[in-house]
This record gives structure tokens, C-alpha cells and sequence, in this order.
């Protein structure tokens, strides 16, 4: 285990602000209705704290870019269930 750790970490950490971004679209989708089952974002969040810990990235940047990826795929997922409400509506019975 502890050679799989020094293997990728390195190579996590070259991803420099694009960590940032790739743990926020995983986010997104996870909050996004359509796409929640198939984005494991959960355990992403927990991997990239663990990559904070070991300072490889910033927590406060994790945390605002994790926050803001999970409120802005929840208001997605709301508005596009806001839409569809009416679909299941019979448009001739009233």
C-alpha cells in the first residue's frame, strides 16, 4: 500500500489547479440527479482530504471548490426537476 501511495501522489500533485477542477466536476455530477449514480464523489471527497492532509493540496481551497461544486450541482439537479414537473401532466384533462 505504502508503494501505491508513493507512486501516484507525486503525479496527483503535477496536477497542481486542475486537482481543484477534477474533484469539483466529480462534485457537480454527484449532485446532478441524472449522473449521481455513476460519480463516486463521496469517495473522492474523502481521497482529496487526505491529499490536503498531506499538503499536497490546500484545504480551504478544497473545501470552498468541493462547496461550491455541491451547491451548484443540487440547484442544477433542482431546476431540472422543477422542469419536468409539469411533463407527467395530462395537457386535456383538467
Amino acid at each position: 500500500m505504502n508503494d501505491l501511495v508513493t507512486q501516484y501522489l507525486p503525479s496527483l500533485a503535477s496536477l497542481g489547479i486542475w486537482g481543484y477542477w477534477i474533484v469539483a466536476l466529480l462534485v457537480l455530477a454527484q449532485g446532478f440527479a441524472p449522473t449521481s449514480i455513476l460519480s463516486p464523489a463521496s469517495v473522492v471527497v474523502v481521497f482529496a482530504g487526505g491529499l490536503s492532509a498531506q499538503e499536497i493540496y490546500d484545504l480551504g481551497d478544497m473545501i470552498w471548490f468541493v462547496g461550491l461544486a455541491d451547491a451548484i450541482g443540487a440547484a442544477l439537479g433542482y431546476r431540472l426537476g422543477h422542469r419536468m414537473q409539469g411533463m407527467g401532466k395530462s395537457r386535456f384533462v383538467s
